[in-house]
C-alpha cells in the first residue's frame, strides 16, 4: 500500500545518540541498562539499524509477516551481540520507521516477536507527502470498501455477499466470471488491477498476505461456506470512525443513524471521535 516518504531530516547516528541517554533507563524486554553498556559505537549501530530496516522494507513489499527471528539470522544481530543490544536496534528501528516513513512495527497479540509495517500518517496530515500509484488507489478504494461493508454488516459478512457487493461495483462479471476478459468478464485494464481475479486476489492479498481480512470456514453450516472479518492490519491502520464518516457521506446522513456502528466507534476511539460531524450536520 502507499508509504509516506521521508519527511523528518535527523541522522540514525542522531537516533544512536539520543537512545544512548534513554538506554540506561529502560530497556527493551526488561533488560535495565544493557544497551547503555554496549562496546558498539554510533557507526555500528547506524549500520546494523539501516540493515534492519531494509530488511523489513522488502518484506513487506511482499507482505509478509516480519518475525525478529529472521532479523536476527539475516542481519547477524545474533553473532557477539547481547540481548540488550539487539533490543537496543530495535528500538531504533522502531524509532527510525515512525520518524522517517510514517510507520511502526506492529507485533502480532497472537505471535509474540512476529510484525507487521502499518501506516501511522494521520488523515488529513502529511497527505502531500504520500505518492499513490494507480494500482494502490483501485486497491485501497476496494480495501477500504470492503472494510466498510464489514463494519456496517455487523462486523461479519459471508463470502456470498462480499462477492456480490463487488459485483455491484462491476469488478466481477455474472457468475463470478471476471479473468482478463474472459466472456461475462469485466474490462481487461479493471481486471488487472486485482492481478485478474478478484476473487482470488481478495482471499491471496487482503486475507493471507496482507491481513486486513480474517477468514474462517463456517462449521454448522452445509457445503463450504465462509466469513469475513476485520484483520489485524485493518484494526491496527484504519479507524472506524473514518469508516462510518464515509458511509454517512455517501447517504448524506449523521452518524448517529447508525446507532450500533456509532456505540462502537464511541466504545473505541472515545466520545469525540464524531461528535464534529453531529455538529456540522446541526448548523
Amino acid at each position: 500500500m502507499p508509504r509516506a516518504s521521508k519527511h523528518k531530516s535527523e541522522t540514525d547516528s542522531d537516533y544512536s545518540a539520543r537512545s544512548d541517554e534513554e538506554g540506561g533507563r529502560r530497556g527493551r524486554g526488561g533488560v535495565a541498562g544493557g544497551v547503555g553498556t554496549s562496546n558498539l559505537n554510533k557507526d555500528d549501530f547506524s549500520r546494523m539499524v539501516s540493515d534492519v530496516v531494509l530488511y523489513c522494507l522488502v518484506t513487506d513489499q511482499r507482505k509478509a509477516l516480519i518475525k525478529k527471528a529472521d532479523i536476527v539470522k539475516q542481519c547477524n544481530l545474533g553473532k557477539g551481540l547481547s540481548k540488550g543490544e539487539v533490543d537496543k536496534v530495535m528500538d531504533l528501528v522502531d524509532r527510525h520507521f515512525i520518524d522517517t516513513f510514517g510507520m511502526r512495527l506492529q507485533e502480532k497479540e497472537d505471535r509474540k516477536g512476529v510484525f507487521m509495517l502499518v501506516n501511522t500518517v494521520s488523515e488529513g496530515a502529511g497527505q502531500g507527502n504520500i505518492q499513490w500509484s494507480d494500482v494502490e488507489t483501485a486497491q485501497m478504494g476496494l480495501t477500504f470498501s470492503i472494510l466498510g461493508l464489514v463494519f456496517m454488516s455487523g462486523g461479519r459478512v459471508s463470502d456470498e455477499n462480499l462477492m456480490r457487493f463487488v459485483r455491484n461495483l462491476g469488478l466481477v462479471g455474472e457468475e463470478g466470471k471476471g479473468r482478463k476478459g474472459e466472456l461475462g468478464g469485466v474490462d481487461l485494464e479493471v481486471s488487472q488491477l486485482y492481478d485478474g481475479d478478484v476473487k482470488r486476489w481478495v482471499n491471496d492479498t487482503l486475507v493471507s498476505k496482507q491481513q486486513y481480512l480474517k477468514r474462517i470456514r463456517l462449521v454448522e453450516v452445509e457445503g463450504e461456506q465462509y466469513e469475513y472479518s476485520w484483520g489485524d492490519r485493518a484494526e491496527a491502520e484504519v479507524k472506524k470512525s473514518s469508516v462510518l464518516k464515509f458511509v454517512c457521506d455517501l447517504y448524506g446522513c449523521r452518524p448517529r443513524v447508525f446507532a450500533e456502528q456509532y456505540d462502537i466507534v464511541k466504545q473505541e476511539e472515545g466520545e469525540e471521535a464524531l461528535d464534529s460531524e453531529d455538529d456540522e450536520d446541526l448548523s
